[in-house]
């Protein structure tokens, strides 16, 4: 009787735990976790602003008694354009108003959209019309007009610029452009010769750290080149009056 009993007792106990693993899910397996997603900047976020469009340098011989006369002498730069007063419309060329074609008016406008000379300071911020094409040379031949000096070793060439050089021969753009790199003065040269003139094109982009003119005159001229003149603006855009 007790075997009988004790094997019952088994049976019973058999039966009730295969009912309660069949009542017991499973554990679910986890999935691994995905990583958080890291975002990303935008090209237009993480481009850096151009300031080609800015000049700001020390100049000597800048005072109370002629800052009012070499602001307006900075003033005399000007483009010719042909504009449409009524629409706000503007062209290097003559012609008629896209919008509501009329004849386009011939006008003067400044070189600057701003100027800022500073006695105390000796310096001189200037912001160039993005319309405009201004010469190194046109600067110096203004200020010069009241006896105002810049320094080629206080001069920065921030952002882009278009350098011009003489005396070289047609073949020495690879030579003009090594020798820019080499100082590594820019974050971007790209040189071309021009038959007509006989000058070689430079086009050059500074980085955070802008060059001194007198650092890339001396650059060029290790490779036989003269810096004749440094321009600001689109080449064959609006001229000047001269």
């Amino acid at each position: 009787m007790n075997a009988t009993r004790t094997v019952r007792s088994l049976l019973v106990l058999s039966v009730l735990g295969s009912g309660l693993f069949a009542q017991t899910p499973a554990p679910k397996k986890q999935e691994p976790k995905k990583p958080a997603a890291v975002p990303t900047q935008t090209k237009e976020a993480s481009a850096k602003p151009e300031s080609a469009r800015e000049l700001a340098f020390s100049v000597s011989g800048l005072t109370k008694d002629n800052l009012a006369k070499v602001k307006e002498s900075l003033q005399a730069l000007t483009m010719h354009v042909f504009a449409c007063s009524a629409c706000k419309v503007e062209q290097a060329a003559a012609g008629d108003c896209p919008k509501c074609k009329a004849p386009l008016k011939a006008e003067n406008r400044s070189d600057f959209q701003q100027i800022q000379p500073s006695a105390e300071a000796g310096t001189l911020a200037l912001t160039i019309d993005p319309k405009a094409v201004l010469k190194l040379s046109e600067l110096e031949s203004a200020l010069g007009q009241n006896a105002v000096k810049i320094d080629p070793a206080k001069f920065p060439l921030a952002g882009r610029a278009h350098l011009l050089v003489k005396g070289v021969a047609a073949d020495a753009a690879p030579a003009i452009e090594k020798a820019l790199n080499d100082a590594k003065l820019f974050e971007e040269v790209k040189a071309k010769f021009d038959a007509t003139t006989g000058e070689l094109h430079v086009m050059v982009r500074a980085g955070a750290s802008a060059p001194t003119r007198a650092k890339v005159a001396a650059a060029i001229e290790s490779a036989k080149g003269q810096l004749v003149d440094v321009v600001w603006g689109p080449m064959g855009g609006m001229g000047h009056k001269a």
